[in-house]
C-alpha cells in the first residue's frame, strides 16, 4: 500500500522523484512489475538519470523478461550500465 506521506508529498511538489521511485517500489515488492515502471517512467521523465530510478526500472523489465515498455521503446544493456553506474557515483559520490 502506498504511504499517506508519499501521496502528501506528491501533493506539495509533483516533482519530488522519489516519492514517483518509491511508489514503484511498493509496486515491485508486490510483483506488480507492470504497474511500477510506470512510477520509475514517471520519476524519469523529471530527472532522466535518476540513478535508483533507472536500476529499479531495469531490474522490474528484467523480471517481466521484456525487451520493451508498453511505449515501445527498446532498453538496451547500456541503460542498464548507465544506471548502474550513475547509482553508484551518485552513493560513493565519485
Amino acid at each position: 500500500m502506498i504511504s499517506p506521506h508519499n501521496t502528501k508529498a506528491l501533493e506539495i511538489d509533483p516533482n519530488y522523484t522519489d516519492a514517483w521511485n518509491n511508489r514503484g517500489l511498493v509496486l515491485y515488492n508486490l510483483r506488480r512489475y507492470k504497474e511500477d515502471i510506470e512510477y520509475y517512467d514517471k520519476a524519469l521523465e523529471i530527472i532522466p538519470k535518476h540513478a535508483n530510478a533507472l536500476a529499479n526500472r531495469d531490474s522490474a523489465l528484467k523480471l517481466l523478461g521484456a525487451e520493451k515498455n508498453q511505449g515501445g521503446r527498446e532498453y538496451s544493456n547500456k541503460v542498464s550500465l548507465d544506471g548502474i553506474k550513475l547509482y553508484l557515483q551518485t552513493l560513493y559520490k565519485i
